[in-house]
């Protein structure tokens, strides 16, 4: 079914300002992604003939410039899938997964996803990194992190962990093995001020409810060592925790799929449909809602940088088409950051927009026109470089 919205002109002039075609909204909800578990490509039981199989349907198409994704109609419900409640295939729109092949994971690689929730690149990546691997996620939301958790435990990860902090000050380096010189220097006192500020932190925008909770609730606390609010068994096992800046471990790979506006999703814009439009115009253009946003995208970009290890990569991503939060976010961070290069994405053949300064060639921009996905900002940089 096709679903059009009725703009109000303002929201019309910020469109033809930023490049954006009304036919990006025009909703044909017709087909959706999927993806194979990385565990299980080489299992030749799981292919498109198999997803045919038990998907009940001949209308299964290979996504020919992302690997191990496939376009299946929307209609087809997941969640009675044998091969889904198995976790042998995941869904995912394909656009986020080319935000995660940007940042070309090897095995053995430690990861950081900031703003990690809902949870389904924070999964893909660690499929990528390997047993070898990790990847810390982190998000500010205790609901969304939970949600994230969920996720994590069902899919079995367990090269995966996840802290409660906000991502423009989170100062964690990546895991150390147990077997490095200076893993017994892990102090108690270190777990304990962890734990206290997870709980802070839980609190921290509900003191206005009288009956707000002060404690970690029991099915989080359990998960909560070392300070982080979920880890898995091979971290756990194999690795420590340093929160001391002068020991930190750099990331291999970062990822920042930064908060924004969302304009780059019809579905969340068809909200306003039912919401009004109205409501849309005071979120939308609010000055000082704007700004902030916009403040947050580079604190969270900055402070990703700084814990990428040199040579290491970085993708800056967001789901909007707004210049202000993409293309301008990126020029600002190519100025004050030296060492900081613009680099192709690790991507062959994605059908995509580019922006139009020849120094943003590098940056991809997905739409439901040009690449039949929801609208995705992507920018990769490698660290270590001098002008």
């Amino acid at each position: 079914t096709r679903t059009t919205m009725e703009f109000p002109d303002v929201f019309k002039k910020w469109m033809v300002e930023n490049g954006v075609e009304e036919s990006f909204y025009a909703i044909e909800e017709s087909r959706r992604f999927i993806r194979i578990n990385l565990d299980h490509v080489d299992d030749s039981s799981v292919d498109a003939e198999e997803l045919k199989r038990v998907l009940k349907t001949n209308d299964v198409a290979k996504v020919s410039w992302c690997p191990h994704f496939f376009s299946i109609p929307i209609e087809i419900p997941l969640s009675t899938c044998p091969l889904y409640k198995s976790g042998f295939i995941f869904g995912m729109d394909v656009s986020s997964g080319v935000a995660v092949n940007a940042l070309d994971i090897r095995d053995g690689d430690h990861c950081l996803d900031i703003c990690c929730a809902p949870g389904a690149k924070l999964v893909y990546m660690s499929e990528k990194c390997g047993k070898k691997g990790t990847v810390t996620g982190i998000d500010i939301n205790r609901n969304r992190l939970a949600a994230c958790r969920n996720v994590v435990k069902k899919y079995k990860r367990e090269n995966i962990r996840l802290y409660l902090h906000d991502g423009t000050t989170f100062k964690t380096g990546a895991p150390l093995h147990s077997s490095h010189p200076i893993s017994s220097a892990m102090l108690k006192k270190e777990e304990e001020e962890e734990v206290q500020r997870l709980e802070i932190l839980q609190t921290q925008g509900k003191q206005r409810r009288k009956k707000a909770k002060k404690t970690i609730p029991k099915s989080d606390r359990k998960h909560a060592r070392n300070g982080m609010f979920y880890c898995g068994d091979n971290i756990d096992t194999q690795y420590v925790v340093r929160q001391d800046e002068p020991h930190t471990v750099y990331y291999d790979k970062v990822l920042v799929d930064a908060e924004c506006t969302h304009d780059g999703s019809a579905k969340h814009m068809l909200k306003f449909n039912k919401w009004g439009w109205d409501t849309f115009e005071k979120r939308f253009f609010d000055k000082d809602r704007i700004e902030g946003l916009e403040s947050l995208q580079k604190a969270l970009l900055q402070q990703g940088y700084k814990l990428l290890k040199p040579r290491g990569r970085i993708v800056y991503s967001t789901c909007s088409f707004s210049r202000r939060q993409n293309e301008d976010i990126v020029k600002w961070f190519l100025q004050i950051t030296p060492t900081a290069r613009l680099v192709p994405p690790n991507v062959n053949e994605a059908p995509h927009a580019t922006p139009v300064e020849p120094e943003l060639c590098h940056c991809l921009k997905f739409n439901p026109v040009a690449s039949g996905t929801s609208g995705l900002f992507i920018a990769c940089f490698e660290k270590g470089y001098r002008k």
